[in-house]
């Protein structure tokens, strides 16, 4: 019986490191991309992960793809959406990641592929990364060399007819603008501006503080935009002095030519 026990033992003590350094490890094993590319050429990244341990992962797995500047700053380089693995998911807004929230078995890969332009002559870093839940990670780094003209920006989101609904108005009160967008924008952009000068608004002085945010969809917009009470100059908080003044309105878009409209109108002094 002594033996028996002795013999169970040492078949456990035996096993014991082998499954105690199991465990899955995520490698890079393939990262594609072109070395050259000229401007306004769209580069297409391929990044395949294999999970080169013994066990599945748990998941949450991402995989990352950028072309940044030797100081890791993003360029003019404009990502596209990825084309991520059957099953996995963009992540969240960002253009350069792919999450992968199913397990990876032993042995398997999957494969992302990334893609951008841009419109300015460059020398790059392409970084491909992949990291999940255990907080181990993998990278790989290519050189990516943008040659050729300056192109110009794209359009961006164009605004049209703006209305102003009454051109004279009192500090808080809110102004109805009207107007139509040619595309839909995620970062419509309003602020408020001092004309300077007895006539005309050539000159303008911008109100601090009273830029507001919002979405617009596309053709007939409407935005309620609220005059600010106070305005902050030279570090004193004063009220908005009555005047002529004008609402600038503009779609934002990064990498994007932006367009404005505005409207002029009067500001009332407070009752």
């Amino acid at each position: 019986m002594r033996r028996l026990l002795l013999a169970v033992a040492l078949v456990i003590l035996l096993a014991a490191p082998a499954t105690a350094g199991a465990a899955p490890d995520l490698r890079i094993s393939e990262h594609v991309v072109p070395a050259t590319a000229s401007t306004g050429e769209v580069v297409q990244a391929r990044v395949t992960v294999t999970n080169v341990g013994d066990t599945p992962t748990e998941g949450n797995t991402e995989v990352d793809w950028k072309a940044t500047d030797e100081e890791g700053f993003i360029t003019d380089f404009v990502q596209r959406p990825p084309v991520c693995p059957p099953g996995a998911a963009q992540l969240g807004s960002a253009a350069s990641a792919c999450y992968i929230d199913t397990p990876i078995a032993a042995g398997a890969s999957v494969t992302a592929v990334f893609s951008g332009s841009s419109r300015v002559a460059a020398v790059l870093e392409a970084r491909a990364t992949v990291d999940f839940g255990t907080g181990l990670s993998d990278y790989d780094t290519k050189p990516l060399t943008i040659t050729g003209p300056t192109l110009p920006e794209p359009p961006g989101p164009r605004i049209s007819d703006l209305t102003l609904n009454d051109r004279r108005l009192r500090p808080g009160e809110r102004a109805l603008l009207r107007f139509r967008l040619d595309r839909p924008a995620k970062v419509l952009r309003a602020f408020l501006s001092r004309c300077l000068g007895r006539t005309g608004c050539r000159r303008r002085q911008f109100v601090p503080n009273s830029t507001i945010t919002r979405s617009g969809r596309r053709g007939p917009n409407t935005l309620r935009y609220p005059l600010p009470r106070r305005d902050f100059r030279l570090g004193a908080v004063v009220p908005l002095a009555p005047g002529r003044y004008r609402i600038t309105v503009g779609a934002y878009e990064p990498f994007r030519q932006q367009f404005f409209q505005s409207a002029a109108l009067r500001v009332l002094p407070l009752r």
